[in-house]
């Protein structure tokens, strides 16, 4: 057990390099449109207006929630608002992390890009 513990390094060939070059494209684009869309999830949340059972709600109004015909709960419009607004900034900060994952992404990308030119070149 000499070896034991020892990372030995072995060449990558133009194929190992392609499949992995492809495979971080793939993801590249699902951690951009995630990115993309919780950003989206995050701005409509802010603008659409508060709602009780698809009508919207005015000042004063009281939405009473049922399930089988008994009383789940109440919130007013100031609840429901409160509500949207507080759930915004997380799926604003998650859109963000997707696309520094993103970069993150491209960044290693750019790396075996070049490492297949040098493979190719040699």
């Amino acid at each position: 057990m000499a070896n034991a513990g020892r990372r030995t390094k072995r060449m990558s060939t133009p194929r190992d390099l392609t499949d992995r070059l492809r495979s971080l494209v793939v993801w590249h684009v699902v951690w951009v449109a995630f990115g993309v869309g919780s950003i989206i999830y995050a701005a409509s949340t802010t603008h659409d207006p508060s709602d009780c059972d698809g009508q919207e709600m005015s000042q004063g109004d009281i939405c009473i929630e049922t399930t089988n015909g008994e009383n789940t709960g109440t919130y007013s419009l100031h609840q429901q608002m409160a509500s949207q607004h507080a759930s915004s900034p997380v799926w604003t900060w998650a859109g963000l992390l997707c696309f520094v994952i993103a970069v993150v992404l491209v960044v290693m990308a750019a790396r075996t890009a070049r490492r297949l030119r040098d493979a190719q070149g040699a």
